[in-house]
């Protein structure tokens, strides 16, 4: 053991045959997309751009969500929570299998059957054009803060760790992604991320087998972490100023992951498939997979921890200086003897990188065309043209965000701010779906103030927490007495900003570490200490709550004048073993009622139970109601 750099005190870094593998990654990536333009040049359909034609099969389009539901930052952020924390981020394995179930049964059957390209239509059609366009906008203004973010930490980390070329790789890294996925579409983006998705889990395979290796196996790197307190699951406190206890993992772990599985991305990747019952199961498909992934990042976690038990390498002798550096330093220390190993594993973090930032373009290049230009100067734009302006809109977007990380380089300690912001708008924008598919009522001056109140006021709670550190307590204690060097000390607390900055890196787009600190209670308001897991749902309550009001006192909607098909029968969705008569009453829709009344009662009656059993049989196989809608655009 004695080359590794907690005895050495040096790097190791990366070789030609590991550079060769990182190139690899990028130009195999690169081919795909200019396969797919070459082969695609006589298509100028929007509907094949920015869907795949609506044929693409089961397999890519659930890898491709697979891989677009975390990033490089996830591949960092957990192991480095687990070895600076405990295993309760673990928690998040059964969250992400929650969201990824209601997003699949309930929110992807209600977009593909109003076959719209960008899910903000919708607000367009249910609340008018103003709540469309300022959706759309905060969507943007997200996408860009967390492309660039996603684009220059990993490549942060990695520079620190091993020495790999920071805007190297962020450079070359933004212009292969925006290249393939301008020139690709959809369809390169899908089989890129399948791609990728393999990259990612054999690099983190092979991390995990050689790590077990080098540390003894899994039951001596488990019981290392146990002793020293990092085996911990059962935090049930239910304060919401907990950092991370089970009911702010598990309740707003899944509305956090509900959130992102039912994004633009998400959901324009589920609408590629050539049918409802594909796009449920291409969704659901993904979960075992990413609670898989998730808990292989946990484990390395434990195994990181085992390895470096008694020598903690965070900021002595310059080897790291932030927590989620850790990860590469260990991934050089355990395979850098073995050329082209680390090269694969750096391939796997930037293919995290990738996938989520070719997911964000695309997003952005219907999104953009669809609900900034076409209603206002461009009605009357052709199919053809539509699909250019699409494709100018992502090279326009990929150069933004690498611009955007080179800015994101100069801000220091505001890093942390900006990601928080762009992770707070997610509630409002999550909360204006909530409003319009759950709420008939609901009114387009409550959407409206209820979204405004909610973003002011959680940019208030995050940016206070951020500017205060409200709530902070140190991680786990370190151990140092095994390292070589000059050590006053064998148990250490890590408690510097650095680490603040960056410890839980998580892909529900959270970077803030909200803990109890007893010693700063009385300076601060209390609502600042809440844990960021209790973002997204204080956001929807706010906005829940605040737009029913203002639509009661402006006028409320009256259920019977919206189209069926802009309310989502969630009861049936939910709970399709329930009498047809139960569920009638549960759609809070007028519209079938009053057909029946209309019909011949003693016909209607005779009837009923056979109508009960095919709605039921037809909402569990497939999706219920909205059958009179076709399923192209």
């Amino acid at each position: 053991m004695g080359d590794y750099s907690i005895y050495t005190g040096v790097k190791k870094t990366f070789s030609i045959v590991d550079y060769g593998c990182f190139g690899a990654t990028l130009a195999v990536s690169i081919a795909i997309g200019i396969y797919y333009a070459i082969k695609d040049n006589q298509s100028t359909s929007t509907k094949n751009y920015l869907l795949g034609g609506r044929q693409m099969s089961i397999v890519p389009v659930s890898l491709s969500i697979l891989v677009t539901s975390f990033s490089a930052t996830t591949l960092l952020g957990m192991p480095a929570e687990v070895y600076s924390y405990n295993t309760m981020i673990w928690w998040m394995c059964l969250s992400a299998s929650i969201g990824l179930v209601i997003a699949a049964t309930v929110f992807v059957p209600f977009f593909y059957n109003l076959n719209v390209t960008s899910i903000y239509e919708y607000l367009g059609m249910r609340f008018g054009r103003c709540l469309r366009v300022l959706a759309s906008i905060l969507f943007l203004i997200k996408a860009l803060t967390y492309m660039a973010f996603v684009l220059y930490v990993p490549s942060l980390a990695l520079n620190a760790a091993t020495d790999f070329s920071l805007w190297g790789s962020v450079i070359s890294v933004g212009i292969v992604v925006t290249f393939y996925t301008a020139i690709g579409g959809m369809k390169a983006v899908l089989w890129t991320d399948t791609f990728q998705a393999l990259v990612i889990m054999g690099g983190l395979t092979a991390a995990l087998v050689q790590g077990l290796r080098v540390v003894g196996g899994l039951e001596a790197a488990w019981m290392v972490a146990e002793e020293r307190s990092r085996i911990y699951f059962t935090d049930f406190h239910p304060d919401p100023s907990t950092r991370h206890s089970f009911w702010g993992l598990v309740l707003g772990g899944s509305i956090l992951w509900l959130n992102l599985s039912t994004g633009q991305a998400q959901i324009q990747r589920a609408s590629s498939c050539s049918s409802v019952t594909r796009a449920k199961l291409a969704m659901l498909m993904s979960a075992p997979f990413l609670a898989a992934i998730m808990s292989v990042c946990c484990l390395l976690g434990v195994t990181m921890f085992a390895f470096y038990k008694d020598c903690h390498p965070l900021k002595f002798n310059s080897l790291i200086s932030r927590s989620d550096q850790i990860l590469p330093l260990y991934i050089m220390d355990i395979l850098g003897h073995l050329p082209g190993l680390p090269g694969i594993f750096i391939s796997c973090l930037f293919s995290g990188s990738l996938s989520t930032l070719s997911s964000a373009l695309t997003a952005i290049g219907a999104v953009v065309p669809r609900d900034l230009i076409q209603p206002f100067c461009c009605k009357n734009i052709s199919d053809k043209m539509l699909t250019v302006l699409s494709k100018v809109i992502v090279v326009l977007s990929g150069i933004a965000t690498i611009a955007f990380a080179f800015l994101v380089s100069q801000l220091g300690g505001i890093l942390q701010a900006t990601y928080t912001v762009a992770s707070i708008t997610s509630g409002p924008l999550f909360g204006l779906f909530i409003l319009g598919m759950f709420f008939p009522r609901a009114n387009k001056w409550g959407a409206l103030v209820g979204s405004l109140t909610s973003l002011g006021v959680m940019c208030w709670i995050g940016m206070g927490a951020f500017l205060t550190r409200a709530s902070y307590v140190p991680p786990s204690p370190f151990i140092t007495s095994g390292c070589n060097w000059n050590v006053t000390q064998s148990t250490i607390f890590d408690t510097s900003p650095a680490t603040i900055d960056s410890t839980s890196q998580l892909p529900m787009n959270a970077t803030r570490d909200v803990m109890n600190d007893t010693s700063t209670e009385s300076a601060v308001i209390s609502i600042f200490k809440m844990s960021y897991m209790w973002y997204l749902p204080t956001a929807l309550l706010i906005e829940i709550v605040v737009g029913l009001l203002v639509s009661v006192l402006t006028g409320c909607t009256k259920p019977e004048d919206l189209k069926p098909e802009l309310i989502c029968p969630i009861f049936d969705r939910l709970c399709p073993f329930l009498p047809e008569s139960w569920r009638q009453r549960l759609r809070f829709h007028k519209n079938t009622e009053r057909s029946k009344k209309s019909k011949a009662s003693t016909e209607m009656n005779r009837h009923h139970m056979d109508d009960s059993l095919t709605s039921f049989l037809h909402d569990t196989v497939a999706f219920p109601s909205n059958d009179h809608i076709p399923h192209t655009l």
